[in-house]
């Protein structure tokens, strides 16, 4: 798990996606030379991959005077994918993410913990 309140703008995080292939993967049908047939799949049930996030703003909304609050101001942390699109959390929900790592070594060790555990 990330400390986001330590992060400066233009630091990395490390973020893993789980794709689940179920229904978009195609046996391959095989006959050996016994003539027993058989089947594999064409790709593993999950592929995981590794996507970083550049630290790129945030904005703090400030409440001063007497106001009636009704929506969120939860602090807005902005992320950058590499091809430029801007990806926004707030505050509130950052510390629910268990997939965002600080290094690629952790996103990495983490992907291989999350085979195992699918393997079991």
């Amino acid at each position: 798990m990330i400390d986001i309140s330590k992060f400066k703008i233009g630091d990395t995080i490390y973020a893993v996606s789980e794709h689940n292939n179920s229904f978009n993967r195609q046996k391959i049908y095989m006959t050996d030379a016994e003539g027993n047939e058989w089947f594999r799949y064409d790709r593993p049930h999950y592929e995981y991959s590794v996507h970083e996030l550049i630290y790129c703003g945030k904005v703090v909304h400030v409440i001063s005077g007497e106001v009636e609050v009704d929506g969120v101001y939860d602090t807005e942390y902005h992320f950058k994918y590499p091809h430029g699109k801007i990806y926004m959390e707030y505050e509130g929900t950052i510390p629910g993410i268990t997939d965002w790592f600080a290094t690629k070594e952790e996103a990495e060790e983490y992907i291989e913990q999350m085979k195992t555990k699918r393997n079991a």
